[in-house]
């Protein structure tokens, strides 16, 4: 255990010079000698844990540590233990750091392997039996990992694990470092998942989010996640009507005026309006009401030139948007035929880019006055 112990110290503590120092322990087969240590004492907790430390450390961020150590057979061996000791924060909590190192870059392999030794509803127990932030937190950070692929997504909603991260979410509210994660475990278990979508809604995952929205607004980190989260929950019809009717609009476009110097956020907030305006007429005018319009524009004026995502997102809001006269009329007091022909203009060589920035002038020039000025402007 001493030898592990000092692996796993030396491992953690080398991270400027990891790359060279977790080699040379790889060279000098310390893999094999950390798991035959792991193999050798299963019943005994403080082993077990200090052995997936040192796995964690040694595997983490390089693809080549990432197979030798899964080629040592760890992920059973991390499995067996997280099941043998359910109460044991340290132990999950290590166990759930090695499934996410191992599953870096969403290996398929390493996620499926994860998931054949019920690594999932592993980590579901954790979310639903623990109570540390540390834990809850290193749970959700392995489990957005492991879900990587659709199937894991899948197990993750029929085993309960929409549920879970709503009850974490609602019990830690006031943590802004878990809610973070949970936001973001949410955004990517609901990623091209449409009945993850749908359990999100019905479990009361919409409201969830934009009440730690509404409390951490503030928070760049925080609030990214949660965009993302609800950029894609918003996917579904019910799901836009619940996020309209829970005060959603209005406290997203807050949160997005108070990080517009911020190009990630702006474009998750983006991406997010353009998905609960469609074909939602309400959204459409709660917000314009709430400054929406202006909100995108300034984002669009800071980031277009950086980042043709982030203007395809903004057009493709702006476009739904400007199916609203109101917002119509926002928008061409606030110059938005300036901003969307130069997003023309400057990504011209990105299809989709292009396409959206094309629909918003069309959606803005119904009326002739409008075409006007859209031509003045260089359309």
């Amino acid at each position: 255990m001493v030898a592990c112990q000092a692996i796993a110290d030396a491992a953690e503590h080398s991270f400027d010079d990891q790359s060279t120092f977790a080699d040379a322990m790889m060279d000098a087969g310390c893999i094999p000698a950390v798991m035959e240590h792991c193999r050798a004492h299963p019943s005994l907790s403080p082993n077990v844990a200090v052995s997936m430390r040192a796995i964690r450390f040694i595997a983490r961020g390089h693809k080549e540590r990432i197979a030798a150590c899964v080629a040592t057979n760890v992920i059973p061996d991390v499995s067996q233990a997280m099941a043998r000791f359910p109460l044991n924060a340290v132990v999950q909590t290590w166990g759930a750091a090695t499934y996410q190192a191992l599953s870096w870059l969403n290996g398929a392999d390493v996620q499926k392997q994860i998931s054949e030794t019920h690594g999932v509803k592993l980590l579901i127990a954790m979310l639903q039996i623990h109570a540390a932030p540390r834990v809850l937190m290193q749970a959700c950070t392995a489990a957005a990992n492991v879900t990587g692929n659709l199937d894991n997504k899948t197990a993750f909603g029929v085993l309960g694990g929409v549920q879970a991260l709503v009850d974490v979410l609602k019990n830690h509210g006031d943590d802004p470092r878990v809610s973070q994660e949970v936001c973001g475990t949410l955004r990517q278990v609901t990623s091209s998942h449409q009945e993850n979508k749908r359990l999100c809604g019905v479990l009361g995952a919409v409201a969830a989010v934009v009440e730690s929205l509404r409390r951490f607004k503030d928070d760049a980190a925080m609030v990214e996640d949660a965009f993302g989260a609800l950029w894609n929950m918003t996917g579904t019809p019910e799901n836009r009507g619940r996020f309209g009717d829970c005060g959603g609009v209005e406290v997203l476009v807050e949160a997005f005026n108070g990080h517009l110097d911020n190009q990630e956020v702006c474009e998750q907030a983006c991406g997010a309006i353009w998905n609960m305006t469609a074909n939602n007429v309400a959204n459409k005018a709660k917000c314009g009401s709430a400054g929406g319009v202006e909100a995108i524009l300034s984002a669009l004026r800071r980031h277009r030139s950086a980042s043709a995502s982030l203007a395809k997102q903004a057009c493709g809001a702006l476009c739904n948007l400007a199916c609203n006269d109101d917002n119509v009329r926002r928008a061409v007091a606030a110059d938005a035929f300036v901003d969307v022909v130069a997003v023309l203009r400057e990504h011209m060589d990105q299809r989709l880019t292009a396409v959206q920035s094309c629909r918003s002038l069309m959606n803005l020039t119904c009326e002739s006055a409008n075409a006007a000025k859209c031509a003045a402007a260089g359309g």
